[in-house]
């Protein structure tokens, strides 16, 4: 596994899962991304869900904490999900 994504490793079957959401952000044809503290790569801003969000109220507070833009949910992209991580 490549160096940079060594965060990523097999999770325990006792483990909580907790869920995850990242906002493509689009404006005049430029998607937005930041770099990660934890890996220094680049990615969407997005974060988890807390107890008690939906997804659309988790990728709207997530992208305000991180950039301070106010963002309008228009569609869900995709979900994703890989039992190995």
């Amino acid at each position: 596994m490549d160096s940079k994504l060594s965060f990523l490793k097999k999770a325990p079957l006792d483990t909580q899962v907790k869920v995850g959401i990242g906002a493509v952000v689009i404006h005049d044809n430029k998607i937005l991304l930041e770099e990660r503290e934890d890996c220094s790569l680049w990615g969407c801003p997005g974060g988890r869900l807390d107890p008690g969000e939906n997804i659309s109220q988790t990728a709207i507070r997530e992208t305000k904490e991180e950039t301070n833009i106010d963002i309008k949910i228009e569609r869900v992209f995709g979900i994703y999900s890989d039992p190995q991580y």
